[in-house]
């Protein structure tokens, strides 16, 4: 399988979804926040984005201005991006909802009994 770099919004929903927390039952509807600490499960796509003060954590993985047209982003790779991977509570969370999910329980089989990897 090939590697490639993932832009912000795929990145944060992969890890949702390997986490088991990606919310794909709503579709449309309001705009949710997904930097806080009270963070949503919903897609990234339906993050709030405040044009007049965008996050740092938006220019840390190169989202495009919303203030401008951007024909294509930016692929930087800087130290932030690697320290929020490790210090950001989203990160923590959903790093320990895998490994709940992947902890095999009593009655339970995990993927490598079952075939599926």
């Amino acid at each position: 399988m090939n590697r490639r770099r993932l832009d912000f919004e795929a990145m944060r929903d992969t890890m949702l979804a390997m986490a088991g927390k990606l919310d794909v039952s709503t579709m449309g509807g309001h705009a949710v926040d997904i930097v806080g600490t009270n963070y949503s499960t919903r897609r990234t796509v339906y993050g709030f984005i405040d044009r007049q003060n965008l996050p740092g954590l938006f220019r840390t993985f190169d989202f495009a201005s919303p203030d401008t047209t951007s024909p294509q982003r930016f692929n930087t790779t800087v130290p932030q991006q690697a320290l929020f991977l490790l210090n950001s509570p989203f990160a923590v969370d959903q790093t320990r909802n895998l490994l709940v999910r992947s902890t095999p329980r009593p009655g339970r089989r995990c993927a490598q009994d079952t075939g599926s990897l």
